[in-house]
């Protein structure tokens, strides 16, 4: 139904199991790659976390699995900068990879979307479509960057000033 007033019901995130990662990591000192989870499938365009990651010459990891490992381990092979691939991370290995991202880039466009909000309650900026989901739980210029177009470029952009950010606390913004 258009034209009517809503409730937004929040997807079930343990927001405090994913922040308390951040206490036991040195998170001013941040492992220095940029992180993409998600199922490893079309829509989700994690080839553009690739190139993103490519054009700030920073090494990438990809947390997920399903059909299209083979092409995202061919683009690794083909790009400049380091890429794995943990494949089926578990919510601990998510716990960890998160606090030690510099940012996390998820640039499939979601009716809400679990992952930037436990990437923001582990203290890694987002950079999101600002589209669905991600206008209600990313904080634009606070938590992460939302950036107009799913695009390599607008991403790294995204990402730039994602770094600039540096490490987020959320917890103003989560609840």
């Amino acid at each position: 139904v258009y034209n009517r007033e809503a409730t937004v019901i929040f997807p079930a995130v343990d927001v405090g199991y994913f922040s308390d990662a951040s206490a036991t990591h040195d998170i001013d000192k941040p492992s220095g790659y940029v992180l993409g989870v998600s199922r490893w499938i079309r829509y989700k365009r994690l080839d553009l976390v690739i190139e993103a990651a490519e054009w700030m010459g920073l090494p990438v990891v990809l947390a997920g699995h399903d059909p299209l490992e083979v092409e995202l381990l061919a683009q690794a092979r083909d790009t400049s900068v380091p890429v794995r691939l943990a494949k089926g991370p578990s919510d601990s290995e998510l716990r960890t990879l998160y606090p030690n991202a510099v940012a996390v880039v998820f640039p499939a466009e979601e009716d809400l979307g679990v992952v930037p909000v436990e990437a923001q309650a582990s203290g890694a900026p987002v950079i999101d479509l600002a589209l669905g989901g991600s206008l209600h739980t990313v904080a634009h210029d606070i938590t992460g960057i939302l950036v107009p177009e799913q695009t390599d470029e607008t991403l790294a952009d995204g990402l730039g000033r994602a770094i600039q950010l540096g490490r987020i606390d959320a917890s103003d913004h989560l609840e």
